[in-house]
């Protein structure tokens, strides 16, 4: 009885993992300043923080963007210094969905960017600004949809304005966030500007670890009624 409970919380985890994300949205009158107090307010105290005040990323941190392609590197090929204002959500430079990181729609500006996290997080977050009313922008985690991010609460469109602050939290057996991405949904009209990507490393076993710990038990409980 006990192995078949135990193989029931096998499965169980193992259906779980297929998402089941908290994302939290912020309005951008959350914005401060001061980003120790700001990051208090958005609940990022303790996480790793990439500003793109300069071209080299955080460790752990690569970026990828897609249609054009930009393959996944921890250095920018430039800083981006945001052509609109109220940008960017810490210090003078941000990001741009553009491979060369500059503003143009010649050569064209990336439909996908996407973030990758070398060993996973709990937990990640991102400031977004610039978002037009152009086309959808979706939300993916580990390459599936979580949410359509101009239907989040306290979204706002504006070209000289910051739009949201997400944070997306992995809960109970949820997979780790080895990646996140902003799509715009087959459409490379929308100039889109991030800033303040945070995440929390993982301080937990990963599911997997959870699956290979159970099936230890089994063997052992096995070994027993022998």
């Amino acid at each position: 009885m006990l192995i078949k409970k135990i193989f029931l919380a096998i499965f169980m985890l193992g259906v779980s993992q297929l998402f089941a994300y908290n994302v939290v949205s912020f309005a951008p009158s959350q914005f401060n300043t001061n980003t120790q107090l700001m990051d208090q307010s958005l609940g990022l105290v303790g996480y790793t923080i990439e500003d793109f005040e300069d071209v080299n990323l955080v460790e752990g941190l690569t970026l990828e963007m897609v249609n054009p392609d930009l393959a996944p590197t921890s250095v920018l090929p430039q800083v981006y210094n945001p052509v609109h204002a109220n940008n960017q959500w810490d210090g003078s430079r941000a990001l741009v969905n553009h491979n060369q990181q500059i503003f143009t729609t010649n050569p064209p500006l990336s439909q996908i960017t996407t973030f990758h996290i070398e060993d996973g997080a709990t937990s990640v977050g991102i400031g977004l600004a610039n978002f037009q009313n152009l086309t959808n922008h979706q939300l993916l985690i580990n390459g599936q949809v979580v949410a359509d991010i101009s239907t989040l609460p306290g979204f706002a469109f504006g070209v000289s304005a910051r739009n949201l602050y997400i944070r997306v939290d992995a809960e109970g057996g949820d997979a780790l966030i080895s990646s996140f991405s902003i799509d715009e949904q087959f459409s490379n009209a929308d100039g889109l500007v991030f800033d303040h990507v945070a995440f929390l490393d993982n301080a937990v076993p990963e599911p997997s670890s959870f699956i290979m710990f159970a099936f230890g038990a089994i063997f052992f409980l096995g070994k027993r009624k022998k």
